[in-house]
């Protein structure tokens, strides 16, 4: 019942995939429904106090608050640093499966990889490997693909599919060779992106740093001085 306060049947089951994603082992019911009751004791908690202490209940409603907003964007934030993990990872992940697919086939080599491979990438690609011993490979590149969460996961299962349906029609030495250097070339314009912004990043930084010094110090002193003056 907590699980449902606000949520329908489907994004519980957004939330769970989300969770299960992240190797969080809550599932999705018990993270809202946590969600919830964490939340109302701390408003509850909060209107009492408040009549007695306005500045302790005060701080348990906005710590209610924040609870409530925050815990989606909690999970936004590590998402989006796996998904950063993946990306920064994807190249060496795909000159690996190369370097494999030359001693053996490429169904063998994702199979070898994974353990080659630490860290997120690491730790998808087993599953991966866990769910082509169980599930059709379709299925499985496809829970692989979703799980990641960025386009190059995308690509990459459609080339393996690719590769292994094909097998020696398709030179999948070459595939990956060229879909690496793509990712390469996209990562260094990503870098040379940055590198080009920094310049503006320098310049303006100083002057937004100044305006919040003068909006926190200067205008609150000067507004003081003008009100005793006016008063004298």
């Amino acid at each position: 019942m907590l699980s449902r306060t606000g949520s329908t049947e489907e994004s519980l089951k957004a939330l769970d995939k989300r969770l299960r994603a992240l190797n969080i082992p809550v599932s999705g019911e018990m993270f809202a429904a946590l969600k919830t009751a964490v939340t109302t004791i701390l408003l509850i908690a909060g209107a009492i106090i408040l009549s007695s202490d306005l500045t302790i209940g005060a701080m348990l409603l906005i710590i209610a608050y924040l609870v409530w907003k925050m815990s989606y964007r909690l999970l936004e934030l590590l998402e989006k640093r796996k998904r950063k993990e993946l990306v920064n990872d994807f190249t060496f992940m795909v000159n690996q499966v190369r370097i494999y697919t030359k001693a053996a086939d490429l169904y063998q080599a994702m199979k070898i990889v994974p353990y080659t491979i630490k860290g997120e990438m690491g730790r998808e690609l087993r599953l991966l490997s866990a769910d082509m011993e169980m599930s059709p490979l379709t299925e499985a590149l496809d829970s692989f693909a979703k799980r990641c969460g960025i386009k190059e996961a995308e690509y990459f299962t459609q080339i393996v599919l690719l590769g292994i349906r094909m097998g020696a029609d398709v030179n999948v030495d070459k595939v990956l060779s060229s879909y690496a250097k793509m990712l390469h070339q996209r990562r260094v314009g990503k870098i040379k992106r940055w590198i080009k912004l920094q310049p503006i990043l320098i310049t303006i930084l100083p002057a937004l740093l100044l305006w919040i010094f003068m909006l926190m110090f200067i205008v609150p002193f000067y507004t003081d001085i003008i009100g005793k003056m006016s008063n004298i």
